[in-house]
């Protein structure tokens, strides 16, 4: 009996104390997050992958999602393509990964900033890339497989103020005329061929936190392990 109470004792322990390493790695933490803005009358939003630096996480039904970045983000890219394919610098080594040129893209690149009042902007560009012969996926680059036909503009997201922690990410306009249906089944077809690509990527947990200074609102974050 008193083994099994020192048991229960020394579990509850372990588990407070991993709940606390987790939170103290969240804090120290930073998280980019995006967000996919559709047609008002939508219910929700299709699920998406999204590749970043090696993880792979999927949208909500909201449209948001989130990267944990254990440095400070001051540039980054968003790709946005159907699907992406590796160049392996050897049999098992991956060294980049590609598109296929002839297929529709977009890539826009943000940098950080400052405006006069002192507050922090994106300085954002749509760079060309289908002139490039030998394009590969820079670093820093949020992949999003989503159709480019579907998307009508990319901006950076600064509607919601955030937390110390919370960058502010990419804003995927997706077109307002678009059927949704055309885009659930585009959506599905998406997760379905990018099978072959997430087992090069690990995918995130997520948690559900206050994101607002205000903490009238929770959304789904990237966590540690």
């Amino acid at each position: 009996m008193k083994k099994s109470i020192f048991v229960y004792f020394l579990y509850f322990i372990l588990l407070q104390n991993n709940l606390y390493n987790q939170n103290i790695n969240f804090q120290k933490s930073f998280i980019l997050k995006g967000y996919i803005q559709t047609n008002k009358e939508w219910k929700n939003c299709p699920e998406f992958r999204f590749l970043y630096n090696g993880k792979e996480t999927l949208n909500d039904d909201v449209g948001l999602f989130s990267f944990l970045s254990d440095n400070k983000i001051n540039e980054y890219s968003i790709l946005i393509c159907k699907n992406i394919y590796p160049n392996f610098a050897n049999t098992n080594t991956i060294d980049n990964f590609t598109i296929k040129l002839e297929k529709p893209s977009k890539l826009y690149s943000f940098q950080k900033d400052t405006n006069d009042q002192g507050e922090i902007v994106w300085q954002q560009q749509k760079e060309k890339i289908h002139e490039n012969k030998n394009f590969t996926v820079p670093p820093n680059c949020i992949i999003a497989l989503i159709n480019p036909k579907y998307v009508d503009d990319v901006k950076s997201w600064k509607e919601v103020k955030l937390s110390n922690n919370l960058i502010s990410g990419p804003k995927i306009i997706l077109k307002e005329n678009i059927d949704i249906q055309k885009v659930k089944r585009e959506a599905a077809k998406s997760l379905l061929r990018s099978l072959d690509i997430v087992i090069f990527h690990e995918k995130i947990r997520t948690a559900k936190r206050d994101f607002t200074k205000k903490n009238n609102v929770k959304v789904y974050l990237a966590q540690n392990k």
